[in-house]
């Protein structure tokens, strides 16, 4: 009888230290193995051709350690950092009304006289940027962002208390453009991702900037629409570069 007890237990002991050498060389190859960063660009709409990229990516099991994105990259890219995957990112933009979250701002002579002082206050009164008796101007933008904005909070909320955007589930930069000085941005440090995320995709003229700072941050393809640099900063070992973007066009 204590024999077969004996036995049974060494079989144990044998299975269990199996299995611990098992984790652990499982641990060790993956510690071993190269960061993959991503780099996505911006390209308006044809930036949702990055869901197909994350689609790929997850079929071939392939894992992501960093996003280094701008503009619509920034959208597509900020979300799957937090935590979705690329099948409830699609479902997330199928759900979107787009005429609803671009609309131009209404007829002004449809508009009741509150109506009016409310959109002047959000527009900035302008569309320039200069220094008034009252401080620095800030231009406005054609397209409110209030819906934009609201999507934004509802989406990545789980989110937005991480301030250090390089802490999410899979680290995070997003490219902006400073209106001031002309500059890029990388947004990734006491920023939250929603903002982020609106100030790296607000185009100029059409949305409002974004206050950062003591900047004014806009979309950030007008500087570098495909952050490899940023990726590479990042630690990235292996890198994965989607550039949805249109060239400038070669004829004079």
């Amino acid at each position: 009888m204590r024999r077969k007890i004996f036995g049974i237990v060494l079989t144990v002991l044998v299975a269990c230290c199996a299995t611990f050498s098992a984790s652990a060389a499982f641990v060790e190859n993956l510690q071993a193995r190269p960061k993959v960063g991503l780099v996505l660009s911006g390209g308006g709409a044809r930036g949702l051709a990055h869901i197909g990229v994350l689609k790929a990516l997850e079929e071939l099991c392939i894992p992501v350690d960093c996003i280094a994105a701008t503009s619509m990259g920034a959208l597509v890219g900020g979300g799957y950092a937090a935590g979705y995957t690329a099948g409830e990112i699609e479902r997330l933009t199928l759900s979107i009304n787009w005429k609803m979250m671009f609309e131009p701002r209404p007829d002004r002579r449809e508009m009741k006289w509150r109506a009016k002082e409310d959109d002047d206050a959000s527009l900035g009164r302008t569309l320039e940027l200069g220094l008034t008796k009252q401080g620095l101007r800030t231009p406005g933008g054609l397209i409110s962002t209030q819906e934009l904005t609201l999507f934004l909070n509802r989406s990545v909320q789980f989110a937005d208390s991480v301030q250090n955007l390089t802490d999410l589930p899979i680290s995070f930069s997003a490219l902006s453009t400073d209106l001031l000085t002309g500059q890029r941005v990388v947004l990734n440090h006491n920023i939250a991702l929603s903002k982020a995320m609106l100030a790296s995709m607000a185009i100029p003229g059409a949305f409002t900037p974004v206050k950062y700072e003591g900047k004014l941050l806009c979309d950030g393809c007008l500087v570098d629409n495909l952050p490899v640099d940023v990726a590479r900063d990042m630690g990235s070992e292996r890198l994965i570069a989607v550039n949805v973007g249109t060239p400038l066009s070669d004829k004079a």
